[in-house]
């Protein structure tokens, strides 16, 4: 019996445009207009009834005005990838690369392999290994008075390890171990843009998902060292502690949630003297109802308890707001 060709190989182009501006009126006036265009053609193939096989490539285009005097208002990159997946009896192994070339950095390969086991009484056990690369961007090239045109890209390599489980069809939890080592990590610190020459982000995060009552609960969290390697210090803006519960239900065409996260105190100077940032919770709840089976209606309530809180010194995040939003979602 011969296969239909749907059924090994499929594939998908996207096409895509960004805008964004910031218009400053203040004693200095400025204007900055940032465009993206971008195209991606993914394709997906099973070529071996263990194997299955992603390869593609993607462009963007990135294009600024402004007022500011930036050296370069335009640059491209271009970036082909491929990623395996095979299936063994009681294992999965997956290998991937990249290969980027970015006009104002030049080319650059990255690339990952994971290996996932089944164990004994519902465990998994999950390696990865992999490596990454981050261009800096124009605002963090160029901005006045905090761009630094010297930048260098960000490069690191990534190991992670993961003990999934289930206590029942319902229940899942894991524990995850990372260890990040990052070169010329690009950071915003006391007024100007910057590379830290040597970071080490390692961090263990447990995570649990139930049912209770029908609600769905997700919760999560994680306890990090974020450090500084070059001035043995900790990174600036960046939380030892984060945690989060999320809850939903659905009540025929309704449905109800609610999400509270947390994070721990941190620092946005980097010699960890000066401008300690408070740790803070939030509370958000949000309600959504199904006019139609393409169409519904959402209604938000961030920070509900209207906390006052910072995630960078001298700056005030997100009050309480009341946001809502129609969804449509029609079936092509």
């Amino acid at each position: 019996m011969t296969a239909n060709i749907n059924d090994v190989w499929a594939s998908r182009l996207e096409i895509g445009a960004l805008r964004d501006g910031l218009e400053d009126e203040g004693p200095s006036p400025s204007h900055a207009i940032n465009k993206r265009y971008s195209v991606s053609w993914v394709n997906e193939l099973a070529w071996a009834d263990n194997q299955f096989l992603i390869t593609g490539f993607d462009y963007a285009d990135d294009h600024t005005v402004t007022s500011y005097q930036y050296t370069a208002d335009e640059r491209n990159n271009t970036g082909i990838f491929a990623q395996n997946l095979t299936s063994f009896n009681t294992s999965e192994l997956q290998l991937g690369a990249r290969y980027d070339n970015n006009e104002a950095h030049g080319g650059k390969t990255t690339g990952q392999v994971s290996w996932g086991f089944q164990l004994a009484r519902q465990l998994r056990l999950v390696a990865s290994y992999g490596t990454a690369f981050r261009a800096p961007t124009f605002m963090n090239l160029y901005s006045v008075p905090s761009g630094d045109p010297d930048l260098n890209p960000e490069t690191a390599k990534n190991a992670e390890i993961e003990l999934r489980g289930q206590l029942n069809n319902e229940s899942h939890w894991s524990i995850n171990v990372y260890h990040n080592d990052i070169d010329d990590l690009i950071i915003y610190s006391e007024g100007k843009m910057r590379n830290v020459e040597k970071a080490r982000i390692q961090g263990i995060e447990f995570a649990t998902t139930t049912r209770i009552q029908d609600w769905d609960i997700n919760a999560s969290f994680s306890l990090l060292n974020p450090e500084n390697r070059t001035l043995g210090t900790w990174l600036v803006r960046r939380s030892r502690q984060l945690f989060a519960v999320r809850t939903d239900k659905e009540f025929g065409r309704w449905s109800l949630g609610g999400t509270f996260r947390g994070q721990g105190s941190a620092w946005d100077s980097t010699d960890n003297k000066t401008k300690k940032i408070s740790g803070f919770g939030t509370v958000d709840l949000r309600a959504s109802f199904s006019i139609a089976e393409d169409l519904k209606t959402q209604l938000k309530v961030v920070n509900l308890l209207d906390k006052e809180y910072s995630t960078a010194e001298g700056y005030i995040d997100e009050p309480r707001g009341v946001f809502a939003t129609l969804i449509w979602s029609p079936k092509l």
